[in-house]
């Protein structure tokens, strides 16, 4: 708990700051196992860190952090997105494919994207008139498909890797919407988690240009809102989609002691998310993000 708060300073620190959620249930076990093995008053301190650390989980599970607001009730000012990092190592895309359809979305980004599961994704072209990829054999590809036009379309290259941040214009019927979809570099090293953080700068920078249009930013974003490194996405007008419904885990859902939510979708106040879900795992580490959204004007 005490190397969490050096999370600004080191990397690894940081790194820490994303598994609260196992280390509040490990510190409360301690706390329980102390009251009967050894004097109480032994009992507070790991009472105390579990508490603290169970601080930062609360959002998600107190109903009054869901975004309840009406939002418009015509049909044609509603939209579906789904987002999911499918693994650039999967060879079987079927399950994949199964769950696109099932979910029937609007709008489609995708990270990891390879050739191979660009052909394989082929299948979906005639639903989406509206597409764009960027296949990678790395873990840096990436594709958005669409039911509406796509404008404005512009591929930020992060850094000498190539990690892209896609910036592109929605024409929904009702208004457009700036879409944000990205993958920042895993905070694997010094270097990787520096650029990461100047993604997430950058998107919070963009959100605050962005105030009178309506936005969405989505993708893996390594990091989870626990951290500091997520803090000027967290602190932004942009609201996060996955508040008040329950624990949000993306990577290794179902796993108890490594399912971390690093999957994001944020929007803005010209739009209401009132159904979000987290969908079964396919063939991917992650689990993908499925969201209904109603303008609000």
């Amino acid at each position: 708990s005490l190397l969490m708060l050096l999370g600004n300073f080191h990397y690894m620190a940081d790194i820490l700051t994303h598994f609260r959620q196992p280390f509040a249930f490990a510190l409360l076990l301690q706390s329980l196992l102390l009251l009967f093995i050894s004097p109480r008053r032994w009992a507070v301190l790991p009472l105390f860190l579990a508490l603290y650390q169970s601080s930062f989980l609360l959002p998600h599970y107190l109903p009054q952090f869901q975004d309840q607001r009406a939002g418009l009730d015509e049909a044609e000012s509603s939209f579906t997105l789904y987002n999911h990092n499918i693994l650039y190592l999967d060879r079987d895309f079927g399950e994949l494919i199964d769950q696109i359809q099932r979910l029937n979305p609007d709008l489609i980004t995708l990270q990891e994207v390879t050739p191979r599961s660009q052909e394989a994704l082929a299948t979906l072209a005639s639903a989406y008139p509206h597409r764009w990829s960027f296949p990678e054999e790395h873990a840096f590809g990436a594709l958005i498909y669409s039911r509406f036009p796509l404008h404005d379309l512009i591929v930020h290259q992060e850094n000498n890797i190539g990690t892209p941040l896609i910036e592109v214009t929605v024409e929904h019927p009702h208004r457009s919407i700036k879409v944000y979809a990205t993958h920042p570099t895993p905070p694997s090293n010094k270097l990787n988690s520096a650029t990461r953080n100047e993604t997430i700068k950058r998107l919070a920078e963009k959100a605050q240009q962005e105030e009178t249009k309506p936005l969405i930013i989505t993708g893996d974003l390594n990091c989870t809102r626990y951290s500091p490194s997520l803090r000027p996405l967290v602190k932004s007008s942009l609201r996060d989609a996955s508040l008040g419904r329950g624990y949000p885990a993306t990577w290794n859902r179902g796993s108890w002691l490594y399912a971390i939510p690093i999957d994001h979708l944020f929007y803005s106040e010209e739009l209401v998310c009132y159904d979000y879900r987290i969908e079964e795992k396919t063939g991917s580490d992650h689990s993908a993000l499925f969201a209904h959204f109603r303008f609000t004007r």
